[in-house]
């Protein structure tokens, strides 16, 4: 019941992530943070999700360290 939960309101198959879910407003927030990611970790994602999920979950990674790195070349 759970798992079903999350897939009906968390998982966004066109990007690959499950979002956060305002209640208050009845949406999900399309907000890309790590913890989109929770549930790869926490086993609740299906097969055909595990593999897209690792892959944005890199994708994530990837440009996060590279943002981090530019915003220190700013400074």
């Amino acid at each position: 019941m759970r798992r079903e939960a999350i897939m009906e309101y968390l998982w966004d198959p066109a990007e690959g992530q499950w979002f956060d879910y305002d209640v208050k407003a009845q949406c999900r927030k399309n907000i890309v943070s790590v913890s989109n990611f929770y549930p790869l970790w926490a086993g609740a994602a299906y097969p055909d999700q595990v593999q897209r999920g690792e892959k944005e979950f890199e994708c994530y990674v990837v440009a996060k360290i590279f943002v981090d790195i530019m915003y220190r070349l700013v400074l």
